[in-house]
């Protein structure tokens, strides 16, 4: 990954935690707080000038997080890069980049802002779920509770599974998980039945998600044209379906971080092997083989999943069941960075 390509995700990420942020905040706003209290004035002169559709308006727009005109003339720039300066052929937006070049799934808050501000999302195969998606609860000595799902194929893509608890976990806990496959794009028949995945979560702070399903990579990859990915295990993988691939190295006082992560189709799975190429657009050709990035050790593979119908096993911990993201989100901490003289 060059410096543009990581400066770019980087500024995703912070657009993507904008939008989480305002709207985790929001939460606590009661709807149409503005228009009440114009009602509430009992002036029937200000009320007839100031409440209707203008002050409604503005109510919507604050309870559905609608910041995407701070962003217009960002994606603006980017389009201008793409289409006058990057090196890439027939790609003239940042959307187009994200999808056909980079291979990224981005963030859905990110995408609800590029919607917003530019009039054109990201196809839903390059969006992860929501970080704070709630597929249910999973209470201490009781049973699973649904909460939301499947996840929207119209606004988002499966997403890598994540077990969040609610309070500091005590030590490690193993559940199971029923995860079900999504139904893909360009699929002629239903998904598979659901997996039933093994997750062990250690001592975990509270609200900190813990990703379930992945593998790690048992050798280092290199760039080919084959794909061929050696694993721990293979449970949980299907062939035709989406995976995603991360590797990411914490950032330092000279660096930021480095992420490394894309969105790949299993071709044919062996023994403690997988054949990955880039993901099939929807109603396109399939792409030849191999991977984007280079990979050590310390990546991991991770199936994708649309939605959790059961969980059992567990301990002494309250825990709820959502989207782990493909790549670290929140605020990026640019203070300490050294910049060059």
């Amino acid at each position: 990954m060059n410096s543009v390509e990581q400066s770019i995700i980087l500024q995703i990420q912070d657009i993507a935690a904008v939008k989480q942020s305002f709207s985790g905040s929001l939460a606590q706003r009661q709807p149409d707080t503005l228009w009440w209290l114009v009602d509430e004035s009992e002036n029937i002169i200000y009320e007839n000038r100031v409440q209707g559709a203008g002050i409604t308006a503005i109510d919507e727009s604050v309870d559905s997080v609608s910041i995407g005109s701070l962003y217009s003339n960002w994606f603006a720039l980017q389009n201008a890069y793409f289409s006058q300066d990057q090196p890439f052929t027939g790609v003239s937006s940042i959307q187009a980049a994200i999808a056909t070049i980079y291979r990224w799934r981005v963030s859905q808050y990110f995408n609800d802002i590029a919607v917003a501000a530019a009039g054109q999302g990201v196809s839903p195969q390059y969006v992860f779920p929501y970080p704070d998606f709630n597929l249910g609860t999973y209470p201490s000595g009781g049973a699973f509770t649904k909460g939301n799902g499947p996840v929207d194929p119209t606004k988002a893509g499966p997403g890598i599974l994540g077990v969040i608890p609610l309070a500091t976990t005590s030590g490690s806990v193993t559940l199971s998980i029923t995860a079900v496959y999504p139904v893909l794009p360009n699929a002629t028949s239903p998904p598979p039945p659901p997996v039933v995945l093994s997750a062990t979560v250690p001592a975990t702070p509270a609200n900190e998600s813990v990703s379930v399903g992945g593998q790690a990579l048992t050798a280092d990859y290199t760039p080919d044209t084959v794909g061929q990915i050696s694993v721990a295990a293979t449970t949980g993988f299907l062939a035709g379906y989406p995976v995603v691939v991360s590797e990411c190295t914490p950032g330092d006082d000279s660096a930021l971080p480095v992420l490394l992560s894309e969105v790949a189709e299993v071709v044919s799975i062996g023994s403690g092997t997988m054949v990955l190429r880039q993901l099939t657009p929807p109603g396109g050709t399939p792409f030849t083989p191999g991977l984007r990035n280079p990979y050590t050790t310390a990546a991991k593979v991770y199936p994708l999943f649309s939605d959790v119908t059961a969980v059992t096993g567990g301990g002494t911990d309250d825990l709820q069941i959502g989207f782990y993201p493909d790549w670290p989100q929140g605020f990026v901490d640019v203070t300490s960075i050294v910049k060059p003289q």
